[in-house]
C-alpha cells in the first residue's frame, strides 16, 4: 500500500481522505464502491455528458474513464474551469486505477 501521502505517478495530489479510502479497499468491488462514493460528491462537470456514476461497474470502466479524463485534459482548447475541475478527478482515478491493478495482481499471485 505504501505511504498514503505519496501519489506515485500522479500529476496532481489526491486528498488524504480519498487516498486512505483507496488504500484500505481490499477488493475490486470495494474500490468500485469508493469510486461511486467519490463521484457522488465530486464536481463532475468535467466528465462527459454521457457519464453517470452507475456506469462504474468494473475495473475496465475505471480504466476507460481515467483514460478519457487524461485525454480530455490534454486537449489544446480545454477551458480553465474544466481544467480546474478535472485535476482532482484525474488524481482520484489515477490512484484508483493503480490500486485496482495492485488488487488484481495480489489476487492472482497470493
Amino acid at each position: 500500500m505504501g505511504d498514503p501521502t505519496e501519489d506515485e505517478g500522479s500529476i496532481f495530489p489526491l486528498e488524504g481522505h480519498w487516498r486512505e479510502a483507496i488504500d484500505h479497499a481490499a477488493t475490486e468491488r470495494d474500490l468500485i464502491s469508493v469510486a461511486r462514493e467519490y463521484v457522488a460528491q465530486a464536481d463532475v462537470t468535467a466528465l462527459p455528458a454521457s457519464f453517470t456514476p452507475d456506469k462504474l461497474r468494473t475495473a475496465r470502466d475505471v480504466s476507460l474513464l481515467t483514460f478519457r479524463l487524461v485525454q480530455a485534459y490534454c486537449r489544446p482548447k480545454l477551458d480553465s474551469h474544466h481544467e480546474r475541475c478535472m485535476r482532482p478527478l484525474i488524481a482520484f482515478f489515477q490512484a484508483l486505477s493503480t490500486r485496482l491493478f495492485a488488487v488484481r495482481v495480489d489476487a492472482t499471485h497470493p
